[in-house]
């Protein structure tokens, strides 16, 4: 009796675990999305470029969120592997934005890495504003 309820028991944990619904409040990592991939000329420069990224990107005052990595090859088809690296900087607002197109450390690693480019893909994604929330100073996550 007590191995059937066991049973009954861990059954239900596995299914509620598979079926969990996408939790829509999750929180937004920011307003505006600046979205890049760069195809190199020499791959092998990869780390260094993305090295030169962290060090520049990451620390520019109002960057709010920020990743930079290579593609990940899970045998689809469907996705566009044509970089070398992909990388993510967000924004909360057209000010900070503005102000990160000028910053002398983004305009460093443009001028040094630009002749390196072989192709760059740049997208500006605005997240929908009646969807966005900001964290708090202090909150958790």
């Amino acid at each position: 009796m007590q191995k059937s309820f066991l049973k009954v028991i861990l059954t239900t944990f596995f299914f509620m675990g598979c079926s969990q619904k996408t939790n829509s409040s999750l929180i937004r990592p920011a307003k505006i999305n600046h979205v890049v991939f760069c195809k190199l000329k020499n791959p092998d420069d990869t780390q260094a470029f993305m090295n030169d990224c962290d060090t520049y990107l990451a620390t520019i005052e109002g960057v709010v969120s920020y990743w930079c990595g290579v593609h990940g090859d899970y045998g689809r088809s469907t996705v566009d592997s044509a970089y070398d690296v992909g990388l993510y900087v967000g924004f909360n607002s057209d000010e900070d934005y503005e102000c990160y197109i000028v910053d002398p450390k983004h305009v460093h690693l443009v001028n040094k890495w630009k002749p390196q480019f072989d192709s760059l893909r740049i997208f500006d994604v605005i997240d929908e504003p009646n969807l966005w929330v900001s964290p708090q100073k202090g909150d958790s996550q």
